[in-house]
């Protein structure tokens, strides 16, 4: 299902308070289950850390096109923070990288949200 842009602050900043994450080379990818069938909402972003602007809106585009082919469960809000890797992986590496870590963090989201914890 492809996804929608989560574009507030106020929601970003929710799904990273949630603190369920999974960590990888080149990002880092941040889940929080809604409990709802809603249709996914994501949101790529990218630090001074990844580079200057060129650098930054390469990894963001990159990590889009990625989550683009990735399949995102319902009700979930992910976060993907890019680190200075993802500018240099290969395609094919970072999109496996972004499935894998997709999968890792929405798992561990709905398991928080089913133990009852804040998520």
């Amino acid at each position: 299902m492809p996804a929608r842009r989560l574009t507030a602050s106020r929601e970003i900043r929710a799904v990273l308070a949630a603190r369920t994450s999974a960590h990888g080379r080149a990002l880092v990818v941040y889940a929080r289950c809604l409990g709802n069938d809603a249709p996914p909402r994501a949101a790529v972003v990218a630090g001074r850390k990844v580079g200057g602007a060129v650098a930054r809106n390469r990894a963001k585009r990159r990590l889009r096109a990625a989550l683009a082919t990735t399949v995102l469960p319902a009700g979930t809000d992910l976060v993907v923070v890019a680190r200075a890797a993802a500018v240099e992986r290969e395609y094919a590496a970072l999109r496996a990288e972004v499935a894998a870590l997709v999968d890792r963090a929405t798992t561990r989201a709905n398991v928080a949200a089913r133990a009852g914890a804040p998520a």
